[in-house]
């Protein structure tokens, strides 16, 4: 029986289940304690090794899972890029007008517009391009702090609107990678790449495996659409986890269940 108070918070590894030692490694906190010096004892150390491992390969794979993209839901403010444009960007974002500048017309808006579709995909901000381009697009970017060779998962929400018949086609060009020999056009065969003038979808999502050549990255939205409108929304870049990360979690995991639940056992013919 504890003797104190400071013995009730005392959490000692060898009592707790598999399952319990993984959550309580993960999230320890200043009232749930765990007592290192319990690694020390003997009978404790394999279950403190498959425990530390364990942790280890969790915060591996939570750091892994880390986003990479700045304001990608375009909640944390804008800026107006002026030029006598109507462009207003998102902080954290880089906008690349067209040829002529008058033209361009990439805007962060809020709430539910006019156009079919048009509003955010969730929160309540989203951009949405409706340039009148007919040499070149109004393209967003953000270069990312990447990891060469590292797979990553980019991901983003598509809604379009329906223009007019016979107007400049629209069109929305992804690119991964940009101005490298890594270069990665997103979803050529996509609904979004080169729709009619009067399609028009409710936001989709859309999401592609690609892998970083360098530690910066650019991550480039080229679009424009004349008379209805693209909208964009909750961009997303997080690394992959390797497969061998975890699968070495599931083997240490299971490791750690054998000797619990003969400890378990035991215990219950002893109590029996």
């Amino acid at each position: 029986m504890p003797q104190n108070r400071q013995e009730e918070e005392f959490v000692y590894l060898h009592d707790l289940a598999p399952w319990q030692l993984c959550a309580r490694l993960f999230c320890v906190q200043c009232a749930d304690q765990i007592y290192l010096e319990s690694l020390a004892r003997p009978r404790n150390m394999n279950t403190a090794r498959i425990g530390i491992a364990a942790l280890s390969l969790i915060l591996s794979v939570g750091t892994a899972s880390a986003q990479v993209v700045v304001n990608g839901d375009f909640e944390n403010g804008s800026y107006a890029y002026g030029g006598g444009t109507p462009s207003t960007v998102p902080n954290g974002w880089v906008l690349g007008p067209p040829a002529v500048l008058s033209t361009s017309n990439m805007t962060v808006l809020s709430g539910v517009g006019p156009l079919l579709n048009q509003g955010p995909q969730s929160g309540t901000h989203y951009v949405a391009f409706q340039s009148t381009s007919t040499n070149g697009f109004d393209c967003l970017y953000q270069d990312l702090a990447t990891i060469a060779g590292q797979q990553y998962s980019v991901s983003f929400w598509v809604a379009i609107a329906p223009g007019t018949a016979g107007g400049t086609p629209p069109g929305l060009h992804p690119v991964w990678d940009e101005n490298t020999a890594n270069t990665t056009n997103l979803g050529t065969s996509a609904i979004y790449y080169s729709p009619a003038s009067t399609f028009s979808t409710p936001y989709q999502l859309f999401s592609y495996p690609v892998i970083a050549s360098t530690n910066l990255t650019r991550l480039d939205f080229h679009a424009i659409d004349a008379t209805g409108g693209i909208f964009v929304d909750n961009i997303s870049v997080v690394p992959v986890p390797e497969p061998s990360s975890m699968s070495l979690l599931a083997v240490g995991l299971l490791a750690a269940v054998r000797p619990w639940r003969r400890r378990k056992r035991v215990s219950e013919r002893a109590n029996g």
